[in-house]
């Protein structure tokens, strides 16, 4: 029996990971498996269409940016660029990506708010079983206080190293001073 009942299982676990690998293999963010998928991530999500505009993002992208799906479906990623030359950096990105090229990069957006947020993200292109493009696929992550923290760093790293460089130069002098003294002192005992 125990054989049996092994085969059955088995042949589940086949039954079910063929049904999966149907999934995996046919992407759908519409699909409610993905949507959980998507949404269980602690980054953002978004995928682009063939023409750049969005067409599903995450939870977490939402969050991360302060908008509504509804406000950001359609609508083109560089409207949310902070600077206008990122605007421009962001257009030859996505070009690159027609061409297949994947990277990642860091870049300032706007917060539906209106404050700007550091953002790294990273992009791959995705095409069709045809070899047509089919759009792009991207994770964003808000490093906005990461690069405060890297800043402070920063600025508390320049301010020790002055500190040092004072408090070395101090006791340079001290030194001097000393030396000095005891020159003084033993002339004076000659």
């Amino acid at each position: 029996k125990s054989n049996i009942d092994a085969s059955e299982e088995i042949a589940k676990l086949k039954a079910e990971l063929n049904q999966l690998r149907r999934i995996v293999e046919s992407p759908n963010p519409g699909n409610p498996f993905y949507q959980e998928l998507l949404n269980s991530l602690e980054e953002g999500f978004s995928l682009l269409d063939p023409d750049g505009k969005i067409e599903f993002v995450n939870e977490q992208f939402l969050e991360i940016l302060g908008y509504t799906a509804d406000e950001v479906i359609g609508m083109r990623p560089e409207e949310m660029i902070w600077e206008l030359e990122n605007q421009e950096f962001f257009l030859e990105k996505h070009k690159k990506r027609k061409e297949g090229v994947a990277d990642s990069y860091e870049i300032q957006v706007k917060h539906k708010s209106g404050h700007p947020i550091w953002m790294m993200v990273k992009a791959k292109p995705l095409f069709n079983s045809d070899g047509s493009y089919r759009g792009i696929m991207t994770l964003h992550y808000d490093i906005s206080r990461e690069l405060e923290t890297r800043e402070r760093l920063r600025k508390s790293k320049e301010q020790m190293e002055a500190r040092v460089l004072n408090r070395t130069a101090e006791l340079r002098e001290t030194n001097h001073l000393l030396q000095n003294q005891m020159k003084e002192r033993k002339l004076a005992q000659l």
